[in-house]
């Protein structure tokens, strides 16, 4: 005869059973278990109710049921220094969401998983019951995503359909990136890329699966640690996402013939990847005027020749490798080369940099005039003129033979900064080098200019 409890706990179990995952779900079992336990003992192996032998075995179940939901649920974290990449797939039944979720997951993660940043990616697939609760709630996406410390999120849905006489897994896919506070235009934007270059629609034929979904796969492997480096240069770690989109890069050179799919994300990646060379090149050069640092121009270098690689007409890597050139290897010939390159910006900062050259080579009625016309032109940072009266006055504590600089800054003091009492000390320090008589045309006009700035000063 069977065991009457058998039944009821098989019922019980029936109900309970589809709000296990749930932590409500979890203190029913645990009630109701303990409870059948303990009753069981009293009422049918004559147990008592006060009876420690009674009460102990009652708690067993419970006690490794919860251990058990504990183990159950406990997701991996993603490890500090490391991005992490959430997978959710479902489909309309079971069998078919574990036969795509493992396919898929697999490829994509043998795809992940190339490159020198290839130990940089973790990916966690989702399980079901969590899938449920995301389709059930929304809003818990972003949550869980915070939890775990990922990066990357990728949902995707699949169900069976025949198009045309042929059956398909027809898969609608949804992703979200993790990143620092950025405004709302530049979130927009970038939300907008990235669906540009993950697909929403993917239909994979079910007799191919295997080659659809490794085509998919790299896809959206691709697209995925596109976004992510996107997502890392807003959040600032831009040498992670230069290398990163550079890995992107080179894969996708490495695919032909390439997709008409993949063209766009070609393009999306070298405009990316300008934009962020661009920004490393600015945030240095900032640097450097702050601390004067020739180690920072040795670190700016590589960008400025891998920018200039990508867009020969950059007119902030030309300026930049301009400085570089003479400040490292006082190459004159490679920074006349690059200054001359930028004419007919709208910007005159490489003006100043022309008449510089000029002034330190002697040749100070050319760099009179140089400095003259960039003098009448406009700029588009202010404080160019403060960073070229500077940046002369490092070169002769450099190079004290080159006092006859002194002409420059002075120019620089009386036109542009209209500062008379510090451009007449500059042009006396002129007058007093002991190579004045090298150049009489400039000796001259700077008595002239001396007059003129004793005239301000009194008034």
């Amino acid at each position: 005869m069977a065991d009457p409890t058998d039944h009821i706990g098989k019922y019980l179990l029936g109900r309970i059973g589809p709000y296990w995952h749930s932590v409500s779900g979890l203190v029913l079992f645990v009630a109701v278990t303990f409870t059948f336990s303990y009753l069981g003992l009293v009422f049918f192996n004559g147990g008592q109710f006060d009876d420690a032998m009674t009460l102990l075995p009652s708690l067993l179940v419970p006690i490794c049921a919860v251990l058990v939901w504990r183990l159950e649920h406990r997701l991996p974290r993603v490890p500090n220094g490391k991005v992490g990449i959430i997978l959710s797939i479902s489909a309309e039944d079971d069998q078919e969401a574990k036969r795509v979720q493992s396919d898929f997951t697999k490829e994509l993660a043998r795809r992940l998983r190339t490159g020198r940043l290839r130990e940089s990616f973790v990916l966690i697939p989702l399980p079901q019951y969590l899938i449920d609760r995301l389709e059930t709630d929304p809003a818990e996406t972003s949550k869980l995503i915070t939890r775990l410390r990922g990066h990357f999120f990728l949902k995707g849905y699949s169900k069976r359909r025949i198009v045309e006489g042929v059956e398909y897994h027809l898969v609608k896919t949804e992703s979200m990136v993790r990143h620092a506070a950025i405004p709302k235009a530049v979130s927009q934007e970038f939300a907008k890329d990235m669906s540009a270059h993950l697909p929403a629609d993917i239909r994979v034929a079910i007799d191919g699966d295997a080659i659809a979904f490794e085509a998919t796969a790299t896809q959206i492997g691709l697209g995925a640690r596109y976004s992510i480096a996107v997502a890392a240069g807003l959040s600032g770690a831009l040498t992670y996402s230069e290398e990163l989109l550079n890995e992107v890069e080179q894969e996708l050179s490495a695919i032909s013939p390439a997709p008409a799919t993949l063209d766009a994300l070609s393009r999306a990646v070298d405009n990316r990847l300008k934009s962020i060379l661009l920004r490393i090149i600015l945030i240095l050069s900032e640097t450097y005027f702050l601390k004067r640092d020739k180690n920072i121009l040795v670190a700016t270098e590589p960008y400025c020749q891998k920018m200039l690689q990508r867009d020969p007409g950059c007119y902030v890597a030309k300026l930049q490798q301009a400085i570089i050139c003479f400040v490292l290897r006082r190459d004159l010939i490679s920074s006349r080369a690059l200054l001359d390159r930028c004419r007919g910006e709208k910007d005159n900062t490489y003006r100043y940099g022309q008449a510089f050259l000029l002034g330190y080579e002697g040749k100070l009625q050319e760099a009179h005039e140089a400095y003259r016309a960039a003098f009448r032109h406009p700029l588009k940072q202010d404080n160019v003129p403060l960073q070229s009266e500077e940046f002369i006055n490092i070169v002769i504590d450099e190079e004290p033979d080159c006092g006859h600089l002194h002409f420059c800054t002075g120019l620089i003091n009386y036109n542009a900064k209209q500062d008379y009492l510090t451009a007449m000390g500059d042009f006396r320090q002129f007058l007093a080098i002991p190579t004045i008589d090298r150049f009489p045309w400039a000796k001259v006009k700077a008595l002239e200019l001396v007059g003129y700035c004793q005239r301000y000063v009194i008034d």
